[in-house]
């Protein structure tokens, strides 16, 4: 009897904390968006990205170290292939840099003389877009 005492505890506490969670923003439900024209991206994407193999903690100082070189011009991203779960720390796979959204030949030389590799992606005709609070 004490231990569905408990249990009921427990679970009106956890209840409890993921309301309070909730009502401060920490816990939001994804914003997805299906649209064939957005306004923002209008073109063909430019980006530079190092592959990294290891512990996905290094992603984010990739993403800082391209985004330092332009002093806020670029978009961070970071795309995450290997499920942590499964593969070992030292064979994730990842990748992560900058998307540029105008033309800056110092910003791209500085960044192809510290190794990232430049892409350039076509206009998408359908996008779907993410939106979530961290």
């Amino acid at each position: 009897m004490i231990y569905l005492v408990l249990l009921a505890a427990s679970v009106a506490i956890i209840f409890y904390v993921y309301k309070l969670f909730k009502a401060a923003g920490w816990i939001t439900s994804p914003k997805i968006e299906v649209t064939e024209s957005p306004s923002y991206i209008d073109k063909a994407l430019t980006i530079f990205y190092k592959y990294n193999i290891g512990p996905y903690s290094n992603v984010s100082n990739l993403m800082l170290d391209a985004a330092k070189m332009g002093e806020g011009k670029g978009k961070s991203f970071g795309i995450y292939y290997s499920n942590p779960q499964t593969v070992p720390t030292h064979l994730l796979q990842s990748a992560a840099g900058v998307i540029i959204e105008e033309s800056d030949e110092t910003y791209e030389k500085d960044l192809l003389e510290a190794g990232y590799e430049k892409m350039i992606l076509p206009k998408a005709r359908i996008f779907i877009f993410i939106q979530f609070q961290i």
